[in-house]
């Protein structure tokens, strides 16, 4: 792992840091992974795999608190055309987070920008609601689910997000808006 992470700081090959921290990882090392993960980020700035890369190690290992500055930038550098669904990867890629409560809190302020934007205002509300659903607050989820439907009444997010929270909230009743079959579902 050294060996590739010695040539690829030399050679700024993001194949050879990806091998690095690919190797590190099967050896079971997650902090040499890390190591190689900020060196590649470091060494290519713009790498959006190096930054995908650091989140899912430092989630791995429970790190929670250091994830608002890779996420910020990983949402700043991803193009605008896929910034939606990067914002509907971020529950699943810190999934394994114990602090769940404080991790939504800490992405609520790294989301804060997206959930003012009109082009992902749906999908930021989306992602803070299932990361609220993790911490296990249901009611706040809820409402971030409806304020989404609000915002994008045709969005699939927030009605998938409805029907998690069926079981626990039923104020998330999902019914079709119109008799129409092609008409899109909604919460109501």
């Amino acid at each position: 792992q050294a060996k590739f992470l010695d040539v690829a700081r030399r050679t700024r090959d993001e194949a050879l840091f990806r091998r690095s921290v690919e190797v590190a990882l099967q050896a079971r090392s997650a902090d040499q992974a890390l190591a190689s993960a900020r060196a590649w980020r470091l060494a290519l700035p713009e790498s959006l795999d190096a930054l995908r890369f650091e989140l899912q190690i430092l989630a791995v290992q429970n790190r929670g608190s250091e994830l608002a500055e890779p996420m910020r930038l990983l949402l700043t550098r991803t193009p605008e055309a896929e910034r939606s669904s990067a914002l509907a990867a971020l529950p699943r890629m810190t999934q394994r987070v114990a602090d769940k409560r404080g991790l939504a809190e800490q992405m609520d302020e790294v989301l804060k920008p997206y959930a003012d934007a009109p082009a992902t205002r749906t999908a930021a509300r989306v992602a803070s609601a299932r990361l609220w659903l993790q911490a296990g607050d249901a009611p706040r989820a809820l409402g971030l689910a409806e304020r989404a439907q609000a915002d994008d009444s045709g969005a699939a997010g927030p009605v998938f997000l409805a029907l998690e929270l069926l079981a626990s909230q039923p104020a998330a009743e999902v019914r079709r808006a119109s008799p129409d079959p092609d008409e899109r579902v909604g919460i109501v």
